[in-house]
């Protein structure tokens, strides 16, 4: 027998993706990126439940989710920004990242949604995901071999690579 003794591990980390139909809990307001047009939710973004909700201090920045269906589209969850008052939603619009956020397919892509114009604000992503968003969008440039392109995204990655 090639593995001998007990692999002692922790379940699975609840995330969006593995949400159960009906679950219900909230994740961070970091962990999605909101547009004019689109609301964009990484799939992977942990998960936590009303009771370990309890235990964090910045619980105003926490978002109510739920889910609904099987499937990983905007039919699937439901998110609830109505008890979001206190928490600094912002709302991009620029970057190199956002043309390609809907290709990577890691996100659940909301486009049915109402904003409020006197809370538009810009920043740009962290540095960690854009660098994430362009390197994704390299390898999509060289598989498509759109070689002038992955040279530009190549030099912009190690420009901020260099930066950090």
């Amino acid at each position: 027998m090639p593995v001998k003794g007990k692999i002692y591990a922790m379940p699975n980390e609840f995330r969006v993706e593995n949400m159960p139909v009906g679950g219900e809990g909230y994740f961070y307001k970091d962990e999605i990126i909101i547009t004019k047009s689109a609301i964009f939710l990484d799939q992977i973004a942990p998960i936590v439940s009303a009771v370990e909700l309890s235990y964090y201090k910045d619980i105003i920045n926490f978002i109510p989710i739920k889910r609904l269906g099987p499937g990983l589209t905007e039919n699937d969850f439901e998110i609830d920004f109505s008890d979001s008052i206190g928490c600094e939603i912002i709302v991009e619009s620029h970057g190199v990242y956002l043309d390609l956020i809907p290709e990577s397919e890691a996100y659940i892509v909301f486009y049915d949604f109402d904003l409020d114009s006197n809370s538009k604000k810009i920043i740009s992503l962290p540095l960690k995901r854009r660098l994430t968003l362009l390197e994704l969008k390299l390898k999509l440039a060289v598989e498509s071999d759109q070689f002038e392109k992955a040279a530009i995204l190549r030099d912009e990655i190690s420009k901020l690579k260099k930066n950090k």
